[in-house]
């Protein structure tokens, strides 16, 4: 979460400096550079986390029952989408 409220930050940032002085490309590179780090941490913690959820089936002998199996399929969709988004 800290991670979005940074990143808005940033962005509304950039945004009114490029308003009102000009953006320096150095300047926003860095930024940017130091956003696109701290979301990749972000990832990396959030794919060491799931890892044992993404590297299991998704059947009865892991997950119970049929709204298990559902959940297993929806955090692989949603690793893969964030994984997509990064």
């Amino acid at each position: 979460m800290s991670v979005s409220w940074i990143t808005i930050a940033i962005l509304a940032a950039t945004i009114a400096l490029h308003l009102l002085s000009g953006l320096n490309p150095r300047l926003n590179l860095i930024l940017n550079s130091t956003i696109f780090v701290i979301w990749t941490t972000g990832f990396g913690m959030l794919s060491w986390w799931m890892w044992g959820t993404l590297t299991h089936y998704c059947d009865v002998g892991h997950w119970n029952d049929g709204t298990g199996i559902m959940v297993c399929k929806i955090y692989k969709a949603l690793f893969t989408f964030a994984l997509l988004g990064l």
